[in-house]
């Protein structure tokens, strides 16, 4: 069916992943159309396309494999960095989001630096284990006897569970890995207080790489322009302040002077009362 951005498509069955969870959809092609974006609707699962497809025929699905990989390590860092606040600090995540750029983490509760740091490398350290990681779905009388972090609403009485070995157990609808190590790093970018808790800005596998590649472009151009090194780079950063500000104490004191030698100037060369 033709809507504003294009034709819905609805399969009778589908590999694509419909936004929801926090987690973007799958893109990617059914046939020659390009799909734009996923989503249910009225309990359907709708492939929003950039064309129209005849109805009744028989297509094939491909699933953009480089954007799922990244919604893949985004969404199993969350729930490895979850983890990590919960088991080691009980702060609840009581909100996730996804986009293109970055991810972010809403925990109940104010965290330290400190603790932001710690939580970090216990995550990473899972990755390092490569710990597998186990989808299956459940009842739940059966999750009762878990340690399950979380417990959503949305799942029914047979809800889709993730569970990584010796860590993280939730009811989660989206995409995983199937081992920890996948990810790749984990690497909160930004930590700020929100209200009585905390957000957190996070980046997982080839994001976090792009991320250190910038910062390292910057950091060599740095180094370079101050004639130093990395580990001096700070202290000449403070230098060259210190320096700027002298300056511009300076400025303002001859400015000052330079005024009022001018104030006079124009004050001895008026004439009945006007100077030009």
């Amino acid at each position: 069916e033709k809507c504003e951005n294009g034709f819905e498509i609805i399969l009778d069955r589908t590999v694509f992943f419909p936004e929801g969870g926090g987690q973007p959809s799958d893109i990617g092609k059914i046939s020659s159309v390009n799909v734009l974006k996923t989503y249910y609707k009225n309990e359907e699962i709708v492939h929003l396309c950039n064309a129209a497809l005849k109805v009744g025929s028989e297509v094939d699905e491909t699933v953009d494999a480089e954007h799922r990989f990244d919604n893949i390590q985004q969404h199993t860092g969350e729930h490895m960095l979850s983890y990590a606040f919960w088991h080691l600090f009980g702060a609840v995540n009581v909100g996730f989001h996804m986009n293109s750029e970055v991810a972010t983490i809403d925990l109940d509760r104010q965290v330290t630096h400190e603790q932001v740091i710690k939580a970090e490398q216990f995550a990473n350290r899972q990755i390092y284990e490569n710990l597998p990681i186990k989808v299956y779905y459940t009842t739940l009388s059966q999750l009762k006897n878990k340690k399950v972090r979380k417990i959503s609403d949305k799942g029914g009485e047979i809800p889709r569970v993730v569970e990584i070995e010796g860590g993280d157990i939730c009811t989660c609808c989206g995409t995983h890995a199937n081992f920890t190590g996948t990810v790749g790093i984990i690497k909160i970018i930004k930590s700020e207080k929100m209200r009585s808790g905390t957000r957190l800005e996070f980046l997982c596998g080839t994001r976090a790489l792009k991320y250190f590649e910038r910062q390292t472009e910057t950091a060599h151009a740095v180094v370079e322009e101050l004639s130093t090194d990395f580990g001096n780079a700070p202290d000449r950063i403070k230098e060259f302040k210190s320096r700027i500000s002298d300056l511009n104490v300076n400025l303002k004191r001859k400015t000052e002077i330079l005024s009022e030698y001018r104030a006079k100037e124009i004050l001895n060369s008026a004439e009945n009362g006007f100077a030009l």
